[in-house]
């Protein structure tokens, strides 16, 4: 993976891994990487308790790659089976200088490029028009200004105008161009969301978002955001929600609770602690 820009201008960070390791994590399905985020350490006299020291920014960080990704490999499998001919736009937005940024401007972006969208395709193919399809990430320059990248899946005969030149952008300029791939042009700019970029994200900024899923794929999504222990434990084909104290079943009901538990010091450390069975 590259490198996160950011991270290059900073500092080493001061904490200090212990020498305890835990097991490497089960298959299931597809490997998966020793959980990002984590740093590792033992209790002194007290066996059986596992403690970890949480780094909120790179637990962040992987989960806006893990969320984008698999939201546009659920795309792309969607709009490959919906029977529509269509082809993936990229749209780059930036802020040009002088203009004070907010996380409403996005939400504005996407409400009228929607209506666009709807208008154009409900012209062209009426009652059947395919769903409005998109995947943004969140992108920090050089400056620590956000900017954003925005996926969106065009059906044959749907176009978007350039929303600066629309009034739909009025904060800076944009830019349009055709991705081939989704998930590898997504991961791209995913990639570089890291540690450093979570740090310094301004308050209230989301990092990223995915709409436009059917019902099932959004289940999916949830389903690989979840812990891998909770997916193993409730199976490859539950609707996993984040309930008190663990994680449940949405379709069956079914409960795990969560061997973890969390705590807040005093210095804003975030220490996690698993009582192993």
């Amino acid at each position: 993976m590259t490198a996160c820009p950011l991270a290059l201008k900073q500092h080493s960070s001061s904490i200090m891994m212990a020498s305890y390791s835990l097991p490497k994590p089960r298959k299931s399905g597809a490997s998966e990487a020793s959980p990002t985020g984590l740093v590792f350490s033992t209790t002194s006299g007290t066996p059986g308790i596992v403690r970890i020291v949480i780094d909120r920014n790179a637990t962040r960080a992987k989960r806006l790659r893990k969320g984008v990704i698999t939201g546009a490999r659920l795309h792309e499998q969607e709009a490959t089976a919906s029977g529509f001919r269509g082809r993936w736009a990229m749209l780059t937005t930036t802020y040009r200088d002088g203009v004070d940024s907010s996380p409403c401007h996005i939400s504005g972006l996407l409400r009228h490029v929607r209506g666009h969208f709807g208008r154009v395709a409900r012209r062209r193919y009426g009652a059947a028009a395919p769903r409005f399809r998109y995947t943004w990430v969140l992108e920090l320059t050089k400056r620590l200004r956000p900017h954003y990248h925005v996926l969106f899946w065009l059906p044959s005969g749907v176009k978007i105008p350039k929303p600066d030149n629309q009034g739909w952008w009025p904060h800076g300029s944009t830019r349009i161009e055709w991705a081939r791939h989704a998930v590898g042009y997504v991961a791209k700019y995913a990639s570089k969301f890291c540690a450093v970029a979570a740090q310094h994200l301004p308050r209230g900024f989301r990092t990223h978002a995915v709409g436009g899923l059917n019902k099932e794929s959004q289940r999916e999504l949830r389903w690989w955001k979840s812990p891998m222990d909770a997916r193993e434990a409730l199976g490859a084909f539950a609707d996993i929600r984040k309930v008190l104290g663990g994680y449940a079943d949405k379709l069956t009901g079914e409960y795990w609770p969560s061997p973890w538990r969390v705590i807040f010091r005093p210095d804003g450390q975030l220490i996690a602690w698993k009582i192993s069975t």
